[in-house]
């Protein structure tokens, strides 16, 4: 149950990301890593400014084959910005598109990648039409219609592109301040960047798993199933369920269980709920199947786990 209090704290994390973003013509959106975003209503962001997109990219993805390169240029993207130390780095996607971006790094770990443009650099507007042209080989159509789109993408130079990542890296040292400021247990968290989940989406893989994938990660704390999934993506349960499992390694079912399960270790490690707040907020709304979810993965109950964590924190300090 949400609270008075809980109900009025300010995104802060969003108010600022959206007072920069009205600054400038360039694309602000953070790929949270850790699930951070997640566990703190001040740093909660909506859609918008989770993943940027912009027309020419919303109409790449739903008419264009080959759009399973735009999640893999991200991950690749992820993998980059979390080897390197406090580096803004530039880089340009599939289609000719230039983003920055660089890790937020909290106390040693990465707890996400912030990423700010979607736009062309001059000089690369040729470029990014022989891509284009390279992915529509058959598809005249397309292409037209991507053509015009990126006509209206934002064009910058060198040095609007170098005042850019000054700003970038401006704002995630303010960012870094403010988790300064909530006083967060950074030692809680893992970086997905670097993990077997990440590795899932840097392979290659069908644009029906990647939209799978996704709105596992975003609503897995509503009620979901394959049959939902499918119908959301208006495909047979039956294809989705063998696709998913091949692509993947392991049936829907049992990626959406770790999914929830991984989320609730987060939760259980910061001692802020008790074990059946924290299997509601995962999506379990009986406690007795969140405890037999939960020991299905981790061998053990909620209770015991979060019981575990807590003498080894006691431990440390």
């Amino acid at each position: 149950m949400t609270t008075q209090a809980e109900s009025q704290t300010t995104p802060i994390l969003a108010n600022l990301m959206d007072w920069m973003q009205s600054q400038t013509d360039l694309l602000l959106s953070f790929e949270d890593l850790s699930g951070i975003t997640y566990d703190y209503k001040q740093l909660q962001l909506p859609e918008r400014l989770q993943r940027h997109v912009r027309p020419f990219c919303d109409y790449a993805k739903h008419h264009i084959k080959g759009t399973h390169q735009c999640p893999l240029s991200k991950s690749l993207a992820n993998q980059v910005a979390v080897k390197s130390e406090m580096q803004t780095h530039v880089g340009c996607c599939y289609l000719g598109l230039t983003d920055i971006f660089q890790a937020l790094r909290f106390e040693d770990r990465v707890m996400g990648v912030f990423y700010f443009g979607s736009v062309i650099r001059k000089g690369q507007l040729d470029q990014a039409r022989e891509q284009i042209r390279q992915f529509t080989p058959n598809q005249p159509k397309e292409r037209a219609a991507l053509f015009r789109r990126l006509s209206q993408v934002p064009m910058l130079g060198q040095a609007q592109i170098n005042a850019a990542s000054r700003q970038l890296s401006e704002l995630i040292q303010t960012v870094e301040l403010i988790l300064q400021g909530l006083a967060i247990p950074s030692g809680m968290y893992e970086t997905h960047a670097s993990n077997r989940i990440a590795a899932e989406h840097v392979r290659i893989m069908h644009p029906l798993v990647h939209r799978a994938l996704r709105m596992i990660r975003e609503q897995h704390h509503k009620p979901l199933n394959l049959a939902m999934i499918a119908q959301s993506q208006r495909c047979h349960p039956g294809y989705l369920s063998r696709l998913f499992r091949q692509q993947v390694g392991m049936p829907m079912a049992d990626y959406l269980r770790r999914t929830r399960i991984d989320h609730a270790c987060r939760l259980l490690r910061l001692d802020r709920l008790d074990v059946t707040a924290v299997g509601m907020e995962v999506g379990y709304e009986d406690k007795s199947n969140f405890g037999r979810a939960f020991r299905k993965v981790m061998s053990m109950s909620p209770g015991a786990y979060q019981a575990s964590c807590l003498k080894n924190s006691r431990v440390l300090k």
